[in-house]
């Protein structure tokens, strides 16, 4: 059975403005710099949104970027659930024709198909996705608005059938992207009967010895004694862990 019908190359990985390499001392594992489920989701994100040929940048700015877009994506698919619960899209035809959302989404989805087909522009891709997160979020600033100016008891109601066009064009969307998703817990069961010592019920207890590296990278770093702290990061590295700086916080360790 063919495994697949086309290998693509991406572009490297950057932390900062360098390559990640074991020789810089500058190596990362996924388990090391995403801790936390958020972190899993936006590092997803970061590289659905980013062009495969273009080398990828990890920095803390770009991923506090794609946890900001995830945080805006998970407000409007909550809005909209709400919004919609109960309606019947199959009855709107008719109002889909004259509905200026369902033509800004109708463009849109057009757009995104041809960024995908141009060598898998996914940057391009995801401009169309928040054109019509966009499109959702004034229709519920206008009915906000005007249920602010509006003296009188009743509240404008909303585009429904725009709405539901838009929530059918991110979950259309996000058949590519894949960024809503529940993230899984971490097993920390090991094979046979010999688990890890070090481990506790989490499997992140550290070892003292990697503790006093990490202390000591610390102190090196403040000393902007850059080439010790690398070298000590690559001796923690070899000891089976991995250390993420954390801007004004302590540094993360995990086992690779």
């Amino acid at each position: 059975k063919k495994f697949c019908n086309c290998w693509l190359h991406n572009g490297f990985v950057n932390i900062g403005d360098e390559k990640m390499s074991k020789s810089k001392g500058n190596f990362l594992t996924l388990r090391g710099a995403c801790p936390k489920p958020d972190d899993v989701r936006a590092y997803r994100y970061l590289i659905v949104t980013s062009h495969y040929r273009n080398p990828l940048s990890f920095t803390d700015a770009a991923m506090g970027a794609a946890k900001g877009a995830l945080k805006r994506l998970d407000s409007i698919r909550s809005r909209l659930g709400s919004a919609l619960e109960g309606y019947d899209n199959s009855k709107s035809d008719v109002e889909e024709n004259t509905n200026e959302i369902v033509a800004v989404v109708q463009k849109e989805l057009i757009k995104f198909q041809d960024a995908l087909a141009d060598d898998l522009s996914t940057p391009r891709a995801v401009a169309s996705l928040f054109a019509v997160v966009k499109a959702a979020e004034n229709e519920f600033k206008r009915v906000k608005k005007a249920e602010k100016d509006d003296d009188t008891d009743d509240s404008p109601p909303l585009d429904l059938c725009g709405l539901a066009a838009v929530k059918g064009a991110i979950e259309h969307m996000d058949e590519v992207f894949g960024v809503f998703y529940d993230v899984p817990k971490a097993s920390s069961s090991s094979e046979g009967d010999g688990a890890d010592e070090e481990d506790d019920e989490d499997g992140a207890t550290v070892p003292p010895e990697v503790v006093e590296l990490v202390a000591a990278r610390a102190a090196a770093k403040d000393a902007k004694d850059w080439e010790l702290a690398d070298s000590l990061r690559s001796r923690i590295g070899e000891l089976g862990f991995a250390v993420k700086d954390v801007k004004g916080g302590e540094p993360i360790v995990s086992r690779i």
